[in-house]
């Protein structure tokens, strides 16, 4: 689509359309049959310093994807663009081009299955724009290329990348006494900046606002400006305000905006204007009041991170905010001091009602404070595009789209077809309807027709029909199913030659430009005027012969050396991320810039995925035995038939894929959910203190051992972890383990053989029995926590060896061992005792100490302490503490340490880093406790049995293994991780949910799991 055929290079199949046909009369303007492989769209000439032109220009282009979404599916789509960006010194920048890009990017998100690419192929005589075009080779070259974003200067091709912005000088910014103007000024981001200039001792304010709050909290706020200032309020279309606006300014601020968004493929032209209005005919206004005098000592234009990181739902959104950053470069490139900031999430103004939400989505808002800070920052550095987001923002979308085309006719056909259904919702559940094993291989047949090859299984997967069909979409669709037909182009392409002699490796930040020998990286040029180009300048890693250079960006200034480690401060809540000595607040300022794409040329046939995907849970390739197969199959049938089963009823809820996590929420299957199975007791996972101890190991040690611990892998980390650990528990020394299992394999397999007898509570963790198993001891059961059966499995196991082994914490009943009576009757029979505290380091005891400290007993009287490392301490691994003489003869007998490799730097002094934080903060398990009982009191008082536990593995009984399993899939739908546990893991007669309480939980999460809990129990019938 152009407005004139570009030239061939030959060996294509091209059919060309004006964009003007292709609005008017759609795919239907395609011969009949033809199907396109890829639409390639070039885009005019902007009109730059005209914004009814640029707005018309955007409306088509958005008619444009509303015809090629129309008939699915959508083809792979390249958007050319002509100086979206400066890549090289001296270009003109057009706003209409970098609107294009943002646009670009939100199609990426809306349409996963599609390629979309951007190619910016300058002004030069690498544009492929009309028929004046030198050739078309430029164009073909794009469009074989893997890149997702590229531009093409002088032969060589470059990519876009965020850079945080290092340090640059200050620079002088007078606010007292000043003139300011803000539009947007009564909204709450544009109220706040008044604020902060008024704070800062400004003379006058003029605000300008489609309407001005006549009372309330807004009203109070610009009284109490107008007491401070000059205050004049303007109610106006920051369009047409008129003859009200009068300078001179000594800084402009333009923050108006609407966010009245959607997916493109669904936005009208009224929709579209919403948003492109007051962002792109605002622009131009103020361009032209600012150029009618002398300028003002800058402009800024509030843009957002959307034209950069796009979010889902917001297309016309992010590509006003692209024309934004394109305008703002180019009257840079015009000596002009224009600021475009891509602003991140608010928790005022547009991001008020969207903060909450996606809070819970691990997307960090910036708070008021925050944001003025990082203005404040920003404006005493140069004129550039920074990005401003809150540090640790996440790229995740802010906005919930739903689906009005797509896939959704097609399955909702298919499964009103047989399911026997006359209408079918989002909601609606797929086992509730009825769904059986049968019926999901009709549909996956079904869904065939549209190019889709779906496995039976994730109908069983994806039982809501919402979720089923965000999955669908997501699904690669196969081209087979479509009749011959002609097609754009031919595949596959040639390759052109390159050099055959092997490249040394790159740094992924430093790719080399195509076909080019590798060479020395040349020393990073400081900028004339002293600071990093702009997001949209882009930077070259080697000089082109014969070809004026591209504008360098300097490396960022080599970070402080760390200081020393040190205990951390007492802390619950979760981590942020600290900012450049630059930024003295809890923010990030990011700068963009561009490296050359990689020399990567496809191999003739293959065509590059359109992104990676997260992995699923394993599930099996078959549901039916195979009792002809091999012997292997016949044992992989008897170990998975049950399995298989509740795979098949849907009833599989474990191994969820963590794709993310942030404090007590996980996200899964495309869901965030709240997280009530984490062992994450003190909710220390990602805490700053253990984060950075990793860190500096890796960085001192790399990222492995040399060896097992008694050869050449032991670093000096082990040992000051194993010393730690035993100065925190109370004993001599500690050994080690890889892993939480082998430390209570390998020790009880060293510990007993042959002739002796190992005692155990019958509900020991499995760890311990296969230690029993392995060991060729006598084992001996008693009751659970039943001290006369424990002393009647001692007289039965005579005089021989014994050794007693007990959980302390019992990690399905959530109670505790009675470690003062097992005690008294190891020592009147003469039977060391060994401990695990998996579950209650950390935990137990007025500081953590565990089972020993809860019941004020002297630590040495547990001859063997075991507890593990990744569930309170955020690692891996397991150990032992007691006597020197127990941990040497250990270290040379327990075949489980002695032959596994050491543990890695990285596991060592995270853990090492948690046991300091444990030993500085030591309220934390009484907290953890307080918020335990509040939680479980709230149950028991909807009825709920939670047996005997007092710690913060809090069962909830079920009355059938139906019912967990019931319980546990309203819980799930309802966004509340909880897992059932039944048979072989508890008895059958008491299966249950089990829940875990910790200190990422607030008082809110707690409330709102009862509420999800109390709803599901009295839809099963489990509570009245």
């Amino acid at each position: 689509m152009a407005a004139h055929a570009p030239r061939e290079t030959g060996g294509h199949r091209v059919l060309h359309l004006t964009p003007e046909r292709l609005v008017d009369e759609g795919l239907a303007a395609l011969p009949d049959g033809t199907v396109p492989q890829d639409v390639v769209y070039v885009a005019p000439d902007g009109p730059a310093d005209d914004a009814a032109a640029a707005t018309k220009a955007l409306q088509d282009v958005f008619a444009l994807v509303r015809r090629l979404a129309a008939r699915p599916p959508m083809p792979d789509l390249l958007i050319v663009t002509r100086t979206a960006h400066a890549v090289t010194e001296g270009e003109a920048v057009d706003p209409f081009m970098t609107a294009l890009w943002g646009l670009g990017r939100t199609l990426r998100t809306e349409h996963p299955r599609t390629r979309v690419r951007l190619a910016d192929l300058g002004s030069g005589p690498d544009r492929a724009g009309g028929a004046e075009d030198v050739d078309g080779a430029a164009l073909w070259e794009a469009l074989r290329r893997d890149g997702t974003e590229l531009a093409l200067r002088n032969g060589t091709w470059y990519e876009p990348f965020l850079l945080t912005a290092p340090p640059a000088p200050a620079r002088e910014v007078r606010y007292r006494g000043g003139r300011f103007l803000i539009t947007g000024g009564m909204g709450g981001i544009g109220l706040r900046v008044a604020e902060f200039l008024a704070d800062e001792g400004c003379a006058r304010l003029t605000l300008v606002g489609r309407t001005v709050p006549a009372q309330g909290e807004a009203r109070e706020r610009l009284d109490r400006l107008a007491e401070r200032c000059d205050l004049q309020v303007v109610a106006a279309d920051v369009r047409s305000p008129g003859e009200s606006l009068s300078g001179p300014f000594d800084g402009v601020f333009h923050a108006a905006g609407v966010l009245r968004d959607g997916l493109a493929r669904s936005l009208m032209p009224d929709r579209v204007d919403a948003v492109l209005g007051p962002k792109v005919g605002g622009t131009h206004v103020l361009a032209d009041l600012v150029s009618a005098g002398e300028h003002p000592a800058f402009v800024v234009l509030f843009s957002s991170i959307a034209a950069v990181r796009a979010n889902l739902g917001q297309s016309a959104y992010a590509a006003a905010n692209g024309y934004l950053d394109g305008y703002a470069a180019r009257r840079r490139a015009e000596g002009l001091p224009w600021y475009s900031l891509g602003w991140g999430l608010w928790t005022v103004g547009m991001g008020e009602s969207i903060a909450p939400k996606a809070a819970a989505h691990g997307v960090a808002a910036l708070t008021e404070d925050d944001g003025i800070a990082l203005l404040h920052t920003a404006l005493g550095r140069p004129p550039a595009h920074y990005v401003l987001s809150a540090a640790n923002a996440k790229d995740a979308s802010m906005t919930a789209v739903t689906p009005d085309a797509g896939l959704w006719p097609s399955l909702t056909l298919a499964l009103g077809k047989v399911l026997h259904l006359d209408s079918v919702s989002a909601e609606d559940d797929l086992l509730e309807l009825g769904l059986d094993s049968m019926m999901a291989v009709e549909l996956a047949a079904s869904l065939a027709a549209d190019g889709l090859d779906v496995d039976p299984m994730a109908f069983f997967e994806h039982t809501r029909v919402g979720t089923l069909l965000t999955h669908l979409e997501s699904l690669p669709r196969a081209a087979a199913q479509a009749p011959p037909a002609p097609v754009l182009r031919e595949s596959p392409y040639e390759a052109p030659a390159v050099p055959a002699s092997p490249a040394p490796p790159t740094p992924a930040n430093a790719v080399r430009a195509q076909g080019r020998p590798p060479a020395p990286e040349p020393a990073p040029a400081q900028a004339a005027d002293g600071f990093v180009p702009d997001w949209d300048r882009f930077r070259q890693t080697e000089p082109a012969p014969a070809v004026p250079a591209a504008r360098t960006a300097p490396a960022p200034a080599p970070a402080p050396a760390s200081a020393p480690a040190r205990p951390p401060s007492p802390r619950t809540g979760s981590a942020t991320t600290s900012a450049p000595a630059t930024v003295p607040h809890p923010a990030a300022v990011a700068h963009s810039g561009v490296v050359p794409h990689p020399a990567v040329t496809p191999a003739p046939g293959t065509k590059p995925p359109a992104g990676a995907r997260v992995p699923r849970r394993t599930l099996p390739g078959r549901l039916a035995d195979a009792p002809q197969g091999t012997f292997l199959d016949r044992r992989i049938d008897a170990l998975s038939g049950d399995d298989r089963g509740i795979v098949a009823r849907g009833e599989y809820f474990y191994e969820p894929v963590i794709e993310e996590a942030s404090g007590s929420r996980i996200k899964f299957d495309g869901r965030w959910f709240l997280n009530f199975a984490s062992y994450s007791y003190l909710g220390l996972i990602g805490h700053p203190y253990i984060d950075e101890q990793a860190l500096r190991a890796v960085e001192q040690h790399g990222t492995g051992a040399h060896g097992v611990r008694l050869l050449a892998g032991t670093l000096h980390l082990h040992r000051e972890l194993e010393l730690a650990l035993a100065r925190f528990l109370g004993a001599e020394d500690a050994i080690v383990f890889s892993s939480g299992y082998m430390a209570n394999v390998a020790t009880v397999g060293a510990l007993v053989g042959p002739g002796d007898t190992v005692i155990g509570d019958v509900y020991n963790h499995a760890s311990i029995l296969d230690g029993y198993r392995l060991s060729n001891a006598k084992v001996v059961t008693y009751a659970h926590n039943d001290l006369a059966d424990l002393e009647r499995a001692l007289r039965k196991a005579g005089d021989g060896g014994r050794l007693v082994v007990t959980d302390a914490v019992f990690s399905m009943d959530g109670d505790v061992a009675d470690l003062p009576g097992i005690l008294e009757l190891c020592e009147r029979y003469d039977a060391p005792l060994m401990v695990d505290e998996a579950h209650s380091l950390g935990v137990l005891g007025d500081t953590g100490r565990g089972i020993t400290e809860h019941f004020g007993i002297d630590p040495d009287r547990v001859h063997v302490k075991m507890g593990t490392l990744s569930k309170t301490v955020p690692s891996a691994g397991g150990y032992v503490a007691g006597s020197r003489d127990l941990i040497f003869a250990l270290k040379n007998n327990a075949r489980g340490w002695m032959f596994s490799a050491a543990a890695t730097p990285a596991q060592v002094a995270a853990a090492k880093a948690a046991v300091d934080v444990m030993a500085a903060a030591p309220s934390l398990p009484r907290e953890l406790r307080a918020r335990t009982t509040r939680y479980r009191d709230q149950l028991h008082a909807l009825g709920f049995d939670t047996l005997a536990s007092e710690t913060p593995v809090v069962p909830l009984i079920c009355s059938s293994a139906d019912q967990a399993v019931e319980m546990a899939r309203l819980c799930q739908l309802d966004g509340l991780f909880v897992q059932p546990i039944v048979y072989p893991a508890v008895p059958r007669t008491l299966p249950r949910l089990r829940t875990i309480v910790n200190l990422s939980h607030t008082d809110a999460d707690l409330d709102a799991a009862v509420v999800t809990l109390e709803k599901a129990g009295r839809a099963c019938g489990l509570i009245h």
